[in-house]
């Protein structure tokens, strides 16, 4: 019989939500790296201190597009800084963050776009082409926000 790694039911975790865990980190060391970035080879290096200023920063811009706890927000961005300072961001408003392969096909992005019931989709200039070509029909998308490289 194969061997399984148990764990025991009921672990008190101590961070109640991944910001805080995030929030807890960056109290303890803000200047400790955290997150390393390629862009076409280009090294990006954000500390705790600068990631959760932009998270914090990410935080007000989704609040100000009137975004509510329990809400939905598609990503479809490449594996970038940018993806995990929205994805913080959304969850520790309480959003729920669906994050989209942007390997699919069009039809299989409309289905869980669709299916998600997202208010905003954040998506890269890259993928806007794909994404103009699936929401014709606009499946109660109120807004698409676009990422462009500067």
């Amino acid at each position: 019989m194969r061997e399984y790694q148990k764990i025991e039911r009921g672990l008190n975790f101590r961070y109640s939500s991944v910001y805080s865990l995030l929030f807890d980190k960056y109290s303890k060391d803000p200047d400790k790296e955290f997150v390393i970035s390629l862009i076409k080879s280009e090294q990006e290096v954000y500390t705790y201190h600068q990631f959760i200023t932009r998270v914090n920063k990410a935080r007000k811009f989704l609040k100000k597009h009137g975004l509510e706890k329990g809400d939905s927000i598609n990503l479809i961005l490449p594996n970038l800084a940018d993806f995990l300072v929205l994805y913080f961001a959304a969850l520790s408003w309480g959003i729920i963050v669906c994050p989209i392969n942007y390997n699919l096909v069009p039809r299989e992005i409309y289905y869980i776009v669709n299916d998600s019931k997202s208010k905003i989709i954040f998506t890269d200039e890259e993928y806007i082409t794909t994404l103009e070509e699936i929401l014709t029909e606009k499946p109660g998308i109120s807004e698409i926000i676009l990422f462009t490289k500067t």
